[in-house]
């Protein structure tokens, strides 16, 4: 038995033009939500887009091979509907919850919790330390990270090519 019935509906290839959308591809996605949000509206469910080569006439013994954009869409048949309705489970009522019964004398069924300790006050906290954690050190200049030309070399290597011929 087939369950789903579908349809293949071309895709939009020419977008209206709507106030207040500019891009191209916003008008473009815009005719495409409109197309799905409509065929939702008659219970259709998108299924996928596919690209199909078709052999069309050319004049008058030609023919090309033109490449369509489909959008296929799926719903389900009036039998297989009818059918899912049919066997779809039907939640039991929810139980009424248990009737509770108040006692009747406050004291009598209650038994007696024992007194909660007694809690001490907590002990203060310590001074704050009268100097700053983190000491001020006088801040120097920061230390060369790339040697210069001179010190590169040894004393004995010549500092120019002219010093050395």
């Amino acid at each position: 038995m087939q369950q789903y019935e579908y349809r293949a509906v071309p895709a939009p290839t020419k977008s209206a033009k709507i106030k207040g959308v500019k891009d191209p591809a916003e008008r473009y996605a815009h005719a495409l939500s409109a197309l799905m949000n409509e065929m939702a509206l008659e219970g259709w469910e998108y299924w996928r887009a596919d690209v199909l080569p078709c052999t069309e006439r050319k004049g008058l013994t030609g023919s090309v091979t033109v490449y369509h954009n489909l959008l296929v869409f799926r719903r389900l048949t009036a039998d297989a509907l009818a059918a899912q309705v049919a066997h779809a489970p039907t939640a039991p009522p929810a139980p009424a919850p248990p009737a509770v019964q108040p006692p009747q004398d406050p004291g009598a069924g209650a038994p007696e919790l024992p007194a909660p300790p007694e809690q001490s006050p907590p002990e203060p906290r310590a001074e704050a330390p009268s100097r700053p954690l983190l000491s001020r050190m006088p801040e120097g200049s920061a230390p060369r990270l790339v040697l210069r030309r001179d010190e590169d070399r040894p004393a004995s290597a010549p500092t120019d090519r002219r010093d050395a011929e």
